[in-house]
């Protein structure tokens, strides 16, 4: 039945479908692009080897000391970031290596678990800063510290889900 030169009643559910299949196609998009950037990690860094080695994710170079990652960490977290690397890992002391890496990723929110987290790092790192400062150390064993640092950073995330 034609109304008012509309059509038959079969075309406008042709349209109905086509423009529900549409607006499915965009929400799926829509969801595909934000599960995409829910998982896309930064890397925050002192070290240039991880400056140097990693070229297919976005690292974030910082010239300044250990303390000062977990700073601009912090500073990301209040922009809503996620730890994704716990600020502390490994065996070496806050105050025996220069080089800190940090893996975070982008959140919708503050997350609190981080921010506590960061924070708890940054007083214990300053502790042993306070009781000793890291040496001067010779150019080969800042790079001992380097590879260290790299290879504990590079072990997590190849463990991670994240682009």
């Amino acid at each position: 039945m034609t109304v008012l030169g509309r059509g038959s009643e079969n075309d406008f559910n042709r349209e109905g479908k086509l423009g529900d299949l549409f607006f499915l196609f965009f929400i799926y998009q829509e969801i595909n692009k934000s599960l995409k950037e829910s998982k896309k990690m930064i890397i925050i860094t002192n070290n240039p080897k991880v400056k140097e080695e990693v070229q297919d994710r976005e690292v974030l170079f910082k010239d300044t000391t250990y303390i000062g990652i977990l700073e601009a960490s912090r500073d990301l977290i209040h922009e809503g970031y996620e730890l994704l690397s716990h600020p502390l890992y490994g065996s070496v002391k806050p105050n025996e290596t220069p080089y800190r890496t940090v893996v975070l990723k982008k959140g919708n929110r503050l997350d609190i678990n981080s921010l506590t987290l960061i924070e708890e790092a940054i007083i214990t790192a300053s502790k042993f800063q306070n009781n000793k400062k890291t040496p001067k150390w010779t150019e080969s064993v800042q790079d001992d510290f380097r590879v260290i640092d790299y290879d504990i950073f590079y072990n997590t995330i190849q463990r991670m889900q994240y682009e």
